[in-house]
């Protein structure tokens, strides 16, 4: 406003070079209409400066003391104008942002609010039309029953997994599971309708003779071998054409749509020394094809395969050997193990001469577990593992003891954030489930800062031995 002002009165008093910024846009636009040879302008005295070479030359020894008084009169005016936009503004100026901050910040609550329901409302109806469609594909994902409160684990495994393929396609989703309530109470099923997700009973699956296994090595924990053949169960969905088999310890960070367009079966590299030569398939994501046939001669392979009871190999080594079609391979940059990400992952940003762009340009699409490290707490301990320390609430596994101080070392991993604000979103804002464990992993004054009431309510250690 002062210089809007300040120009305005300098073009009253015909100070040239001080115009308005109409007249100056009005100006240069017109002056390619003047012939060169008599376009000319006004000095500050008055006097005309003509751009031909023969004509009297400007005093320059006068233009310095000219372009002060020019300076200092555009100075006085843009404070008259100055202060002339406050009186006429009354002083209201000030009081009016604040109300505008306020509003707005007020506004952003409310779209905060709206927005988890808003989401609801929109996967439950994408959910909704694929069933009046018709659509044969889906997304399966299980949450098993397990001892020692893994199944906590599981269901909050599923939750954000679900809310990250959700948000990303329109495709069935079914969760698999025998659990039948959160750990708040409330329903798995109606929570998770309430995402656009199908709930299904988890069924058990016998294998003939594992009996006979576990008596001739009592060490195998038959249990944990029974939860994971429960798997096969996928097989048994013949209501759909095409599955595409999720891990539940995962996280989708792109949309693997693009799978189902695929012939015959696809699944990543089992590859846990990261070197990328691995020909075994693993089934943390697996595209198939459901079948009662296969169920049934899958079962048979298992318990005619006593040799290994590993269910990958079981189910990669019947479509090898009994079917004669072997899974394939999915690339790295599609889905790969957490604990392999990093610059080995060929990308598809390339520079203008086919060189790769330096930098994370190679995110997989698929990441099956977040990875962990091998730590010991104390000397003469053995060494511990956790290979999915930073897809998990449980904070307490996600601490390291480094630099003579504890730090939570997901807050260094690239997807921990990523996962985190996938749970926290379906969990606290939509499903608002309120439970000590979730309260504390979704305050970021506890995550970040290893402070505050929610982490000390869901008694998370705050600190710990150094050795």
């Amino acid at each position: 406003a002062g210089w809007d002002f300040a120009a305005a009165l300098l073009d009253r008093m015909h100070v040239p070079g001080a115009r308005s910024s109409e007249a100056r846009a009005w100006a240069d636009e017109a002056a390619p209409l003047v012939p060169e040879e008599t376009q000319e302008t006004e000095d500050l005295d008055g006097s005309l400066l003509h751009s031909n070479a023969g004509d009297k030359e400007p005093d320059i020894a006068t233009l310095p003391f000219r372009w002060s008084v020019l300076r200092l009169s555009w100075l006085v005016v843009f404070c008259i104008g100055a202060l002339t936009s406050v009186a006429f503004d009354g002083g209201g100026g000030a009081a009016r942002d604040a109300a505008a901050a306020a509003t707005a910040s007020e506004d952003l609550l409310e779209v905060g609010r709206r927005q988890p329901l808003a989401l609801m409302r929109e996967y439950q109806e994408a959910a909704h039309t694929m069933t009046k469609k018709g659509s044969k594909w889906a997304y399966v994902l299980a949450a098993a029953e397990e001892p020692h409160g893994a199944a906590r684990d599981n269901l909050w495994s599923s939750l954000a997994l679900a809310h990250s393929v959700r948000r990303l396609s329109d495709n069935h989703v079914v969760l698999l599971t025998n659990i039948k309530k959160l750990p708040d109470g409330s329903p798995v099923d109606d929570q998770f309708r309430k995402l656009g997700v199908e709930v299904r009973p988890l069924e058990k699956v016998r294998v003939p003779g594992l009996f006979k296994k576990q008596l001739r090595d009592p060490d195998v924990d038959m249990d944990e071998v029974e939860r994971s053949f429960q798997k096969l169960q996928a097989w048994k969905l013949t209501d759909f054409e095409k599955i595409v088999w999720l891990e539940s310890e995962s996280i989708v960070y792109r949309s693997v749509d693009w799978l189902f367009e695929r012939d015959w079966m696809w699944g990543a590299r089992d590859d846990p020394l990261c070197q990328m030569t691995s020909e075994t398939p693993s089934t943390s994501i697996l595209l198939l094809y459901p079948s009662l046939d296969d169920f049934e001669g899958l079962l048979k392979h298992a318990s005619e395969n006593f040799s290994t009871l590993r269910y990958d190999d079981i189910v990669t080594t019947y479509f090898a050997n009994v079917q004669k079609k072997p899974i394939k391979l999915l690339s790295e940059v599609e889905a790969d193990n957490g604990q392999c990400l990093g610059n080995r992952i060929p990308t598809p940003y390339r520079n203008n001469d086919g060189t790769p762009v330096t930098g994370a340009w190679s995110t997989p699409a698929f990441i099956h577990q977040s990875g962990g490290l091998r730590y010991t707490w104390y000397k003469g301990q053995n060494t511990e593992v956790d290979n999915n320390m930073c897809f998990s609430l449980d904070m307490s596994r996600q601490k390291i003891p480094a630099h003579g101080s504890i730090l939570n070392v997901c807050q260094y991993h690239p997807l921990s954030s990523y996962w985190r604000e996938a749970f926290c979103m379906a969990a606290v804002k939509m499903l608002d489930i309120r439970v000590r464990e979730v309260n504390a992993f979704c305050s970021d004054e506890c995550y970040y800062q290893m402070s505050g009431s929610a982490c000390l309510d869901a008694a998370v250690q705050l600190s710990g031995p150094v050795p």
